[in-house]
């Protein structure tokens, strides 16, 4: 049986929030890594690591897409 307009809204909202509160949680935690870094004088940015996490998500979608 077909999901009805006013189901799948509450869904969506459902899932926005989830979203918000993970963004939330990872905003939290890159700021957290921030003042990690400020204590032990590493650099800020990470390039090998942001091409990883990168490439991951990249894959990752790719993943989803193809299934």
């Amino acid at each position: 049986m077909a999901l009805q307009l006013s189901e799948i809204r509450q869904q969506i909202t459902q899932i926005d929030r989830n979203l918000l509160k993970l963004l939330s949680e990872r905003h939290r935690l890159a700021f957290d890594v921030a003042r990690s870094k400020e204590v032990t004088q590493k650099a800020l940015r990470d390039e090998e690591r942001e091409q990883q996490l990168c490439k991951s998500l990249y894959n990752f979608q790719r993943m989803k897409l193809s299934t």
